[in-house]
């Protein structure tokens, strides 16, 4: 049964000859294991390949027959000692004829016959080290044996079938390192062609940013010898100053604005690099020696290269002139309506006056009289007609904040009538507790002899009625008697709660965008720079480090944009929702199928529960909605856990179908279940850093479901896990 040393040599050669030719090492691996059976004459032949705990999977064999197939097979030898490694590793070539009466342990006999082996002839794989080809070292790596069995019966192995299996091992173990070789260098060279890709398309996707935000950005050089020169203008910035970006580029603020304005903004750059953090100039006007100005905002900001050395400054500018010109125009027509009340409350006492000294004088006073009612009576009527029709909040109250009168506008804002309105005190009926005394103080004020003035205010109100919550910017002044004596005050106001809403929501987008878009700008700032400048071998372990760093920030990048974007075309109504007939149980499997590998990657079980409910829907969306709440369950739940994926009728009501995602993570505190719906809202500030994400997720969820006519909410208990709902109307399809 031995095999001729011409057919050891031929099947030998056959094996190199596969490994020069071939690159696919399962091909090389079959065609040995087929040749060296049919040298040996027996029944089974294998490649066993070893995990670290020393078991081992059948990567490659050939059988005689079927029934000996062990392929895939794992196998765990709990007999396998050291002192078979310290054989293997030597390169020693281990064979037993006769398993039943052989010189071997108990335990080991028993596990050779679980596999149907009565004789057997082992040899090592060990991987050479560099120049060895023939003779393997101690110190190689035991990669797996080269196994030859016979199954039917008994064998005594000769020599040369020791000195085969030995020599085709020792081509087995070429072939294996090469073709490691082979596929390591493709992933590298893989890997350098991706993050070519990934910093080119960085490069072109922020400089489309830039270019089209409608925003002013400018980029100065911070280094000493170039201080001040502008390295970046976009098209904004031209439009808002009005100069191409080909003529400001390497230019400094001295070439085309007035030097003392210039020396202003060279200042506020030398402070952004002193103090090292954002600075923000409210109003900046700007006249460039023209009759007309702009009135701009500014916000500065450093960059720092990875040694913490000033690189750049960012400023970013907003043109403000039509809001200032606003504000200017407001405060003078409400100048020109308190003189014009001071006016008319002068000449009210005047006419007051002189009626009381006509009235010495019995023949005239009638007549005078007459005429003077009837002036008093046309005054009144153009007073009437001014506070009916003025588009502000005009009252006047008593002297203990009780309302004597309230005009048409004020009324309409309340939901009140006249007469549900007056005499009802202004301060305990309208205004919050908490603001109520300060509220007295200022009206005790108005009303004290010395005052001759206006007091200029800003006040919270609550109209019970129509249960809605207002600002109110007042201008309130004192109103008194022929005798000079305090009867009241008059107050004009102004409804600023939309005002002070969008600007408190403008100042919050300003904020977390600019933070969160700074940092990764300045990550990929730093890496981009260190590269360009040689400072650090890309191949390098750091180099590598620092391209992942990169990579990871333009993807955050990427992401933050992209969501942004999305939600303001799903706000905006610009994306439509493709409604078609989906299946719940399929939009649920090709949710989880997207997030598998994550959830693998954190040893996260994901059990759908059987559903199989048609209804009419954008699918695309759906799963959207579904991932998004998948990975959040994933990123916050504790490995070996598992998250329950499940969709029903509603018992209450067949016209809607409920989702529902139950995680076993931390939780969620009671007072953040509602705000974690909202923009740039998280349970933990640092949960961005940690477990990456944008704080844009579960918003872009609210207005997908809300769009298909839908609810969303969370139901958690802190420390134990949250389950995520959604509705979705049930249309019959």
């Amino acid at each position: 049964m031995a095999s001729s040393e011409q057919e050891t040599n031929h099947l030998i050669a056959t094996v190199a000859l596969k490994i020069r030719q071939s690159l696919n090492l399962s091909d090389i691996l079959q065609a040995t294991v087929d040749g060296l059976r049919e040298l040996l004459k027996c029944d089974r032949v294998i490649v066993y390949r070893f995990e670290p705990d020393w078991s081992g999977i059948v990567t490659v064999e050939s059988v005689s027959e079927d029934r000996w197939s062990l392929i895939n097979s794992i196998i765990k030898d709990p007999c396998f000692e050291e002192s078979w490694t310290l054989k293997y590793r030597q390169g020693e070539v281990t064979a037993i004829a006769n398993v039943s009466v052989g010189n071997i342990d108990e335990c080991h006999q028993e596990f050779l016959e679980s596999f149907d082996i009565k004789a057997n002839l082992v040899a090592p794989i060990l991987l050479p080290n560099p120049g060895d080809r023939v003779e393997p070292e101690e110190n190689n790596q035991l990669w797996g044996l080269l196994i030859a069995h016979h199954c039917q019966e008994p064998r005594q192995w000769q020599e040369s079938d020791f000195n085969c299996i030995k020599q085709i091992g020792n081509q087995v173990a070429i072939a294996i390192q090469q073709a490691e070789l082979i596929h390591k260098n493709y992933q590298e060279l893989r890997q350098r062609k991706l993050a070519e890709q990934q910093n080119q398309q960085t490069r072109k996707f922020l400089q489309t940013i830039i270019e089209h935000i409608p925003v002013a950005v400018f980029v100065k050089d911070a280094h000493p010898e170039n201080f001040g020169k502008f390295q970046l203008w976009n098209p904004a910035t031209e439009k808002l100053l009005g100069l191409k970006a080909q003529k400001a580029l390497g230019k400094t603020v001295y070439d085309y604005f007035p030097p003392d304005q210039a020396e202003k903004f060279n200042q506020q750059d030398q402070e952004v690099i002193k103090k090292g953090n954002l600075i923000e100039i409210p109003e900046e006007s700007i006249y460039k020696g023209k009759p007309e100005h702009k009135i701009i905002r500014i916000i500065k900001i450093p960059i720092y290269n990875e040694l913490h050395q000033p690189e750049y400054i960012l400023g970013i500018a907003e043109d403000i002139t039509a809001y200032k010109q606003a504000e200017i125009e407001l405060k003078q027509a409400k100048d020109e309506l308190e003189a014009k009340v001071l006016q008319r409350t002068e000449e009210l006492q005047n006419a007051y006056n002189w009626l009381r000294k006509e009235l010495t004088r019995k023949e005239k006073a009638q007549i005078e009289l007459q005429n003077s009612e009837a002036s008093l009576k046309e005054s009144e009527r153009r007073w009437r007609s001014l506070l009916e029709n003025v588009r502000l909040l005009v009252m006047s109250l008593d002297t203990q904040g009780n309302i004597d009168y309230a005009n048409p506008f004020l009324l309409q804002l309340a939901d009140y009538n006249l007469s549900e309105i007056t005499e009802k005190n202004w301060f305990t009926d309208f205004l919050p507790s908490e603001a109520q005394e300060e509220a007295k103080a200022i009206h005790n004020n108005i009303l004290q002899p010395s005052f001759n003035s206006s007091v200029s205010y800003q006040q919270t109100v609550i109209f019970p009625k129509s249960k809605t919550e207002k600002i109110i910017a007042w201008n309130s002044t004192q109103l008194h008697n022929t005798q000079g004596k305090s009867t009241g005050v008059i107050c004009i106001g102004e409804d600023i709660t939309e005002q002070k809403a969008i600007q408190k929501k403008k100042d919050e987008f300003v904020s977390v965008v600019s933070h969160e878009l700074r940092t990764p700008l300045t990550a990929i700032r730093g890496v981009l720079s260190l590269l360009a400048e040689d400072k650090v071998d890309p191949k390098s372990q750091k180099g590598k480090h620092l391209l992942d760093i990169g990579n990871s920030s333009a993807e955050h990048l990427v992401k933050l944009v992209n969501d942004l974007l999305e939600l303001e075309y799903l706000e905006s109504g610009t994306i439509e929702l493709i409604q078609q007939q989906v299946n719940s149980k399929e939009l649920m499997l090709r949710a989880m199928d997207r997030v598998q590998i994550l959830a693998n990657k954190a040893k996260i079980d994901i059990q759908i529960v059987e559903s199989d409910i048609n209804f009419q829907g954008d699918s695309d969306r759906l799963i959207q909605v579904l991932t998004n709440l998948l990975s959040n369950g994933i990123k916050f739940s504790e490995p070996n856990s598992n998250i329950i994926l499940s969709a029903e009728k509603q018992d209450n009501d067949n016209l809607r179908i409920l989702f529902a995602v139950k995680d076993h993570g931390r939780g969620i505190p009671s007072d953040k279940l509602e705000s974690i719906f909202e923009r740039f809202k998280q349970v933990d500030a640092s949960d961005s850093k940690r477990k990456g994400g944008t704080g844009l997720g579960l918003a872009i969820c609210r207005n997908i479901v809300e769009q298909h006519g839908g609810k969303i909410w969370v139901n958690s208990v802190y420390g134990e896990g949250s389950t995520f709902y959604f509705t979705i109307p049930v249309v019959s399809c």
